[in-house]
């Protein structure tokens, strides 16, 4: 978990919403700064997966007063036109900080098929810790009110009206984003604020949005009207749907830098060279200077820091904790590890400055300054002209995963600025694979595999060796395959960047062959990570709509088969190749003089986000080589 999507309003912000779709939630969520209930991956997973409603009506009506405080009627009728959508109409929930709100529900039925309404009591209204508080004891005080829709059917139609009161305004202003969930089809929705002209709000939308402005007396009203949105299925390694849903947005911000400069007047403060922090400096970089004083330093954050999520409150949420609690703790959110490695780099002179930057499968920036876009801080190297990521253990300095890579970020501070993260290169990342097969005339095959990672794809393969038990993966990898087995890989230690990260085992699956004159095959795969299976999940066969989130790599294969005892490799496939502006795919068979086949295979993508418009170069190559990989080759008995 990282920081929370910003919210002093959020007038329908599906990355909060949907981030508590595990109580339920597809109402807006209007809270406090700090409210925050999952993490991207979880929150796009679900909106990803969740079907069967249409939304008749969403309408969100706030009146601010000239502290920046409001009151919020939230009203959300929507039926369940299948199966799939009785889990997920089942409940309706919105979180708050009791701190500085309260909240009310105003009102809740059901409308059955036929026409018959129950309006629900308090039996059906339930109020609790929010996840993220139960998570975080002592450091969130958020907490959720549920409604529970009972006697639901296909064909339900289950409303509930919301009365939401903020006392008090914050740091950040106002915020708020409302966009459609992916999938839902939307009949109406309506966002409207009335705010007094004493007070600066802005304003934009991306989409069909219709906007009205108005002036009343001494106040302004801003309207958004979205009409008959269709919803769209989810296609394979899509974007976030962020970057694809109609967007409404409004803030008190006045630019990115003003952002940046808010969030820059937190963290500063907290940057303090203190005995601790230079006794720790001094040990780890000793005589190194420069980047490899960077790069010791980095490590230390990254191995001795335990990354959690630690709000103190919903006014506290961009208030990292004083360096020595952090030391004394050893854990921290991303605010936390920031704080600590810019002190160490301060107590050896070196420069760093905070980034605030979106950890997610999103790439586009929003039409309209808001902290919403931001959920994560990570460090800028000037010096070196380098990004990096104090909360992850398992890339390198300067290294980024893909969903920190050609971001739109803001460099905190007093001179705030815009810019972007740099994408991945091809020649910078690589997975290369090496096998050894041999068979025996029962038709048992055994190999020995070895994979070697440079680059982020080491950083990412780092995190899944370390986070999963090794002997369940190697197990699944062989049972995935056409021949089963089961083995164990052993690794190089994933924590140690200083060494090149391989994976290596033995393996065999009994009875794979069924041994007769001629005994047709595919490349037995053994424990490689990057199957034909894996490549065909990038594939469509539908006319693409949104980008795709690839990865700039190359991919080699290097497979050694010896044929059984009486047989040989005499008909060999054709070699294979194609190029195209995002990448190329290569293959070739041979046979050695000790009659062993030689298979060498070689993918290379040189993007990591491909355009709808540029899937079909990508879906010729990602083709191109799965049909390859799965090319069935002939080991015929010899005739004595």
């Amino acid at each position: 978990m990282r920081l929370p999507r910003f919210t002093s309003i959020i007038l329908v912000s599906s990355l909060v919403l949907l981030a508590s779709c595990r109580l339920g939630v597809r109402l807006p969520i209007i809270g406090g700064i700090g409210v925050g209930v999952g993490s991207d991956s979880v929150t796009e997973l679900a909106e990803l997966q969740e079907s069967g409603i249409r939304v008749d009506h969403h309408s969100i009506e706030v009146d601010v007063d000239e502290q920046l405080g409001y009151t919020a009627i939230i009203q959300h009728r929507e039926t369940l036109i299948d199966t799939a959508g009785m889990s997920v109409g089942q409940t309706a929930s919105m979180t708050i900080d009791p701190e500085t709100q309260t909240l009310e529900v105003v009102e809740a039925s059901v409308t059955t098929a036929d026409g018959r309404t129950r309006f629900l009591g308090k039996d059906n209204f339930f109020a609790v810790p929010s996840t993220a508080s139960r998570n975080s004891p002592g450091f969130v005080r958020t907490s959720t009110t549920t409604v529970v829709f009972p006697q639901l059917a296909v064909g339900s139609q289950t409303a509930v009206k919301w009365r939401l009161r903020s006392r008090t305004g914050t740091k950040l202003g106002i915020n708020g984003m409302y966009r459609p969930h992916l999938r839902f089809p939307v009949t109406e929705a309506r966002v409207t604020m009335r705010y007094p002209k004493s007070v600066d709000l802005y304003f934009n939308h991306r989409g069909p949005f219709q906007v009205s402005r108005t002036e009343t007396g001494d106040s302004h009203q801003v309207s958004a009207l979205l009409s008959n949105y269709p919803g769209y299925p989810p296609e394979a390694a899509m974007v976030s749907p962020q970057d694809v849903t109609p967007v409404v947005l409004v803030s008190s911000m006045s630019s990115w830098e003003k952002v940046g400069q808010v969030f820059g007047e937190t963290l500063q403060p907290k940057v303090k060279v203190t005995a601790e922090v230079a006794a720790i400096a001094d040990r780890v970089a000793g005589r190194l200077e420069g980047r490899e004083a960077a790069r010791a330093l980095y490590h230390w954050v990254c191995r001795n820091m335990q990354y959690v999520v630690t709000y103190l409150n919903t006014s506290d949420t961009w208030i990292p904790h004083d360096v020595d609690e952090i030391l004394a703790n050893r854990y921290g959110d991303c605010k936390d590890h920031y704080v600590l490695l810019a002190s160490l780099f301060a107590a050896k002179g070196l420069e760093i400055e905070p980034v605030l930057i979106g950890w997610d499968r999103s790439y586009e920036e929003l039409p309209l300054w808001t902290p919403q876009q931001f959920d994560h801080c990570i460090a800028y190297l000037p010096e070196f002209d380098l990004y990096a990521n104090p909360t992850d253990p398992y890339h390198d300095l300067g290294q980024l995963d893909v969903m920190l890579s050609g971001k739109f970020v803001v460099h905190a501070g007093a001179e705030a600025r815009v810019a972007k993260t740099p994408w991945g290169r091809m020649a910078d990342n690589s997975y290369s694979f090496s096998n050894k097969v041999s068979i025996n005339s029962a038709g048992d095959i055994e190999g020995s595999s070895r994979i070697e990672v440079m680059g982020r794809v080491a950083g990412t393969t780092r995190a899944q060796i370390a986070e999963d038990h090794m002997v369940i993966q190697a197990d699944n990898i062989l049972m995935a395959s056409p021949g089963g087995g089961a083995e164990v890989f052993q690794t190089t230690d994933p924590m140690d960047l200083d060494t090149p990260f391989v994976m290596e085992g033995n393996w065999a699956s009994p009875a794979a062959l069924n041994m007769q004159e001629q005994v047709f095959l595919a490349t037995p795969s053994g424990l490689d990570l990057v199957t034909a299976n894996r490549l065909q999940e990038f594939m469509s066969g539908r006319e693409r709509r949104f980008a795709l989130v690839g990865r700039a790599v190359e991919v080699s294969w290097r497979h050694e088969i010896t044929a059984a005892p009486g047989y040989s490799f005499d008909k060999l496939p054709s070699e294979s190749s194609i190029e195209n502006e995002l990448g190329s795919y290569s293959s070739s068979y041979a046979i050695r003089p000790d009659g062993v086949l030689l298979v060498e295979r070689r993918l290379g993508l040189r993007k990591d986000l491909v355009p709808a418009e540029e899937y079909s170069a990508f879906d010729d190559l990602v083709r191109h080589a799965t049909q390859d990989l799965r090319t069935i080759m002939v080991m015929e008995k010899i005739n004595p």
